[in-house]
Parts: C-alpha cells; sequence; structure tokens
C-alpha cells in the first residue's frame, strides 16, 4: 500500500512585541466561517499573574493580516483559564 505524505506551512498568526495565547484541547478557538481565532494578548511572559495584570480579550482577523483586534480586558485570569475562550458552538 502507498505511503501518503503532506506538506504543511506552518503560518504565524500573531506578531511581538506583545505576546499571545489561545486554544485548549476541547475549546473551540475558530469562529463558523473560520475567519477569527480567540486569543489573549499580555506584555509578559516570564513569570505568573498578579492581581495588577490584565489581559486584553480579542480576536485574529485571518483575512486582514492576521491582526489582533481588542474586545475587552480583565484582571480575573490566569494562563490556564485564559486559554478556555471559545466560540458559541
Amino acid at each position: 500500500m502507498p505511503r501518503l505524505t503532506y506538506r504543511l506551512e506552518a503560518v504565524p498568526v500573531t506578531k511581538g512585541p506583545k505576546h499571545h495565547f489561545f486554544g485548549y484541547y476541547d475549546k473551540l478557538l475558530w469562529d463558523e466561517d473560520d475567519r477569527y481565532i480567540l486569543a489573549n494578548e499580555v506584555d509578559f511572559m516570564d513569570r505568573p499573574p498578579s492581581g495588577h495584570d490584565k489581559v486584553t480579550i480579542g480576536i485574529i482577523d485571518t483575512q486582514n493580516n492576521f491582526s489582533f483586534e481588542p474586545i475587552s480586558e480583565s484582571s480575573a485570569w490566569c494562563w490556564q483559564q485564559g486559554n478556555m475562550l471559545q466560540f458559541k458552538q
């Protein structure tokens, strides 16, 4: 039986200088049209968040040069729970 191989190209969907994180194994982070990706944006990655740190919640627009568009912000977050954003199914 012939072996099928596929070539996939990884495409970055965020840019610095800020850090972005998104996705959790059972959460739907793409919208139903595969245009927007839910994401969080922060200024740091080298320590746990404190009560004074805010996370910016937004979407990445895959049809507009992967731009990050802020929606809201929160000071009640952590690295694991922040990744649980999802579009309504």
